[in-house]
């Protein structure tokens, strides 16, 4: 399993990684095999590894922060011990999910759905990425132009990915992504509103309640305003749990940005996936 690991934060005087970091890796992933245990087993309706999503590390090195992809080793994990034939991986982060990509690409075991800020680190994650072989329309990458709202997400979710994954009828969920899609996020440049976080705890609540008998697990890592971090991950982790909080904000008037955008990127999407799915129509 540790085979995913990094090799672009080795120093290159001493040729070892600097202190802590590999160790803090394995960390990270031992607490996502343990929600994904906790899940299936039943000692919780609801697990969630902080630390988690580490989704830029390959099968034989590391990038993007990322030392071991602990979603590929996670759902690898559950596939195998579990016996498992059907998961869905969910990445709201705001960077395509590479290192995960490409491991479930002929997979069809996984359905991967990705959404993302167009041109941005690590440059993949097209519309024309749908998967190869058996996986071919298994892999769902949603490139989304900066500023993208709260109501063009929930379209997202809507029109896409609420289909798939009925029709897919996945036997776990795994989402991951923290703040970084946040409208004053340090790094990128979406548009989500602490309302849009909610929205997609929703969502993900939803879907695992009707589909999977709550079997999901929420991982959470990424954010670059450590003023407002804390209160997304809450937010998430919250109306995952389908516990009510309120945390008021007054960017109210961004919510509905990029709407024509986004609805001109779903019927693309529908045309790419049209052969392989019946539900995207």
């Amino acid at each position: 399993l540790f085979r995913f690991i990094s090799g672009d934060n080795v120093n290159p005087s001493t040729k070892k990684l600097p202190q802590g970091i590999e160790e803090g890796a394995r960390a990270a992933v031992k607490n996502t095999l343990l929600a994904i245990d906790y899940n299936q087993q039943r000692k919780t309706e609801k697990a969630v590894s902080i630390g988690g999503g580490l989704h830029h590390a390959m099968s034989d090195y590391g990038e993007g922060f990322c030392v071991y992809n602990d979603v590929v080793i996670a759902a690898k994990y559950a596939i195998e011990k579990y016996n498992l034939k059907r998961v869905l991986i969910l990445d709201t982060d705001a960077h395509a999910g590479n290192g995960t990509c490409k491991a479930f690409y002929s997979d069809p075991k996984v359905l991967f759905v990705d959404t993302h800020q167009e041109g941005i680190y690590p440059g993949t994650g097209s519309l024309d990425e749908i998967g190869e072989g058996k996986g071919k329309g298994f892999t769902v990458n949603l490139p989304l132009e900066a500023g993208t709202g709260d109501k063009a997400y929930e379209l997202i979710f809507d029109e896409i990915i609420f289909p798939l994954a009925r029709e897919y009828k996945p036997q776990m969920i795994i989402r991951y992504g923290g703040s970084d899609p946040y409208f004053d996020d340090e790094l990128t440049s979406l548009g989500l509103t602490l309302d849009g976080f909610e929205m997609i705890g929703k969502k993900v609540r939803e879907l695992s309640r009707e589909l999977c008998e709550n079997r999901s697990v929420d991982l959470l890592c990424s954010g670059y305003n450590l003023k407002v971090l804390p209160k997304i991950w809450l937010t998430l982790v919250a109306a995952i749990s389908g516990v009510k909080i309120d945390f008021k904000e007054s960017a109210l008037d961004i919510r509905d940005r990029k709407i024509t955008e986004t609805k001109n990127l779903i019927e693309k999407v529908k045309g790419k996936l049209a052969p392989y799915w019946r539900s995207i129509i």
